[in-house]
């Protein structure tokens, strides 16, 4: 799977507008659009810590529609939104051209979380807090003047997930 360092990494359900002037974004994009199995990218964000690439992040599909390109400003845009949890097995290597990494991914969505009876009971106790919590800090944000921003924020994580306590703790 092709992969794009981010500055930040993003999350299932969370959008992100990539844009750079940079061809080897375009590369890359070409390359999934023609030649890659599955029209997708792996996104992953750097620690924040030492700065270096984390090895676990979202797929995120590449398609026409989410692209925009100028050759007049020589940009490429790309508007994505995570998609599949993902582990990189091994070093990721460059591509023949040099432009953007490759690397072999596991995709965890599948994987079978193992948790103890009291685990997931606590896990399910938090999950049921989280919409009240929510809820307090929305309020919190929107007494603060801070509208836009929320309506931002909000946006961008797209709508809480109701059942499956993963998703909703990635939320």
């Amino acid at each position: 799977m092709p992969i794009l360092i981010a500055g930040a990494a993003i999350l299932p359900g969370q959008s992100m507008e990539i844009i750079s002037r940079d061809p080897k974004l375009r590369s890359m994009i070409d390359y999934v659009l023609k030649e890659a199995d599955h029209n997708e990218i792996g996104i992953i964000g750097l620690n924040p810590h030492n700065q270096t690439p984390l090895n676990i992040g979202v797929s995120a599909s590449v398609t026409p529609k989410n692209m925009n390109s100028s050759s007049n400003i020589f940009q490429t845009s790309l508007t994505v939104t995570g998609s599949r949890r993902f582990e990189i097995e091994d070093e990721p290597e460059l591509d023949e051209s040099g432009s953007f990494y490759i690397a072999e991914v596991d995709i965890v969505e599948d994987r079978e979380e193992m948790m103890s009876e009291e685990q997931e009971s606590e896990a399910k106790k938090l999950s049921e807090r989280l919409p009240g919590l929510v809820q307090k800090w929305e309020q919190l944000v929107h007494d603060k003047g801070m509208k836009r921003e929320l309506k931002n924020i909000m946006k961008s994580l797209g709508p809480m997930p109701k059942k499956d306590l993963g998703r909703r703790a990635l939320w």
